[in-house]
């Protein structure tokens, strides 16, 4: 978030009988029209921020309560995915070629641990430690675009915690 301090201009008190110079006040609005803005960037959590954690949790919750319609409301259907597993190899694919397999019974046992969030505008980008009892451990890059409101997913890079 970013605020913006602005200063009003003030009439001078010296003016006479309410008569403002117009040669002092015309150069103050052209100095200040023209001058750089000051700005004070300060930390705030935007409103979008538990909108992303929310989308990237309907990833985690997919693996561990089967439910593939998670995992469809989670990521843009056109998304994919690009991971290295524990050997090395590299695999890539649409993602949502593997919800079936992902929402399959039994559960997972994923313990998912958002370690950043970042967004600029409609991007976003989640660090996510993925923990499982079936695969191990991975750390997942997401990338999100908010399009018509909504956030999704439509990519994620993985490699396995062992690499």
């Amino acid at each position: 978030m970013i605020a913006i301090r602005q200063k009003r201009l003030k009439w001078p008190a010296s003016a006479p009988h309410g008569i403002y110079p117009l040669r002092p006040f015309l150069e103050d609005l052209i100095a200040r029209l023209f001058a750089p803005k000051r700005t004070s960037i300060m930390t705030a959590r935007t409103d979008d921020y538990d909108e992303i954690v929310r989308v990237v949790r309907l990833y985690i919750d997919a693996f561990n309560e089967n439910d593939i319609r998670k995992l469809r409301e989670a990521f843009d259907e056109d998304a994919w995915i690009f991971f290295v597993d524990a050997d090395g190899v590299l695999h890539k694919n649409l993602i949502s070629e593997s919800f079936e397999k992902w929402a399959a019974p039994p559960s997972w046992g994923v313990l998912g641990r958002i370690i950043s969030v970042s967004q600029v505008g409609d991007a976003a980008s989640v660090q996510l430690s993925f923990d499982s009892d079936k695969i191990g451990g991975w750390i997942d890059f997401h990338s999100l675009l908010r399009t018509n409101g909504v956030w999704k997913i439509t990519n994620k890079t993985a490699t396995h915690s062992s690499r």
